[in-house]
């Protein structure tokens, strides 16, 4: 019964979802899901309960150690889209959770955000110096992947379709780029606060190092009295 409410769900969307359906495929009459579950809601809750397994990989990606914070990043997200692209399942649970005013799925919406405590943590100091949250960052990031996919087979968006082999791999080597974009600002920004460092020490007046840096000039003050 369990399985057939994950065949209803990709079959035909989380707003079919009901006991006839859901019991025409188990093969079970009505009253085998009351004897068993109660009411409906009980084996739709039974059912989310089960489907914790689609959180695996941000449990694994949260207790892992990282030594290439962009390598990891690219990895998660490229994990992240291929998953979800070949599992019309999740497709169907994720799209249940944007539309579901009963609240059956918060659970599974709530240990998500648990779990990606875990991985976000990893990449506080990021971009600190940037005066920009990396949480930001990251769920713009994991937003278009989903975004993206769950609209796929609505039409196409921003003139590209990632139905096509070609668009997909471009839409993954955009999502590289777009990572290393950030790793790269985020470096740039700590290279010039040691070349504007290095210029206080020199004397040289903080407006002349806010123009050659491109640091506003009260970032630089907070350099002066950084330890």
């Amino acid at each position: 019964m369990l399985n057939a409410v994950g065949k209803v769900l990709t079959k035909f969307g989380f707003t079919k979802l009901g006991i006839t359906l859901v019991a025409d495929e188990a093969e079970v009459d009505k009253n085998v899901i009351y004897r068993n579950f109660v009411d409906f809601n009980n084996l739709l809750s039974a059912y989310i309960k089960q489907k914790d397994d689609c959180l695996d990989s941000f449990k694994e990606y949260g207790n892992r150690k990282i030594t290439d914070k962009r390598a990891f990043l690219k990895e998660f997200l490229l994990e992240q889209f291929d998953t979800l692209f070949n599992d019309k399942e999740l497709q169907g649970l994720l799209l249940w959770e944007l539309g579901d005013t009963d609240k059956l799925t918060q659970p599974i919406s709530i240990k998500r955000e648990v779990l990606s405590e875990g991985i976000l943590s990893k990449y506080e100091d990021v971009l600190s110096d940037n005066k920009t949250h990396f949480n930001h960052v990251a769920a713009i990031l994991l937003a278009g992947v989903y975004f993206l996919i769950l609209h796929k087979d609505k039409s196409t968006f921003c003139l590209k379709d990632i139905n096509f082999k070609e668009d997909r791999k471009e839409f993954l080597k955009t999502t590289e780029w777009l990572v290393d974009a950030i790793f790269d600002k985020a470096e740039e920004n700590k290279q010039m606060e040691k070349v504007a460092v290095n210029a206080l020490k020199e004397g040289i007046d903080i407006a002349t190092i806010s123009r050659i840096t491109q640091l506003p000039e009260s970032h630089i003050e907070g350099l002066m009295v950084s330890p």
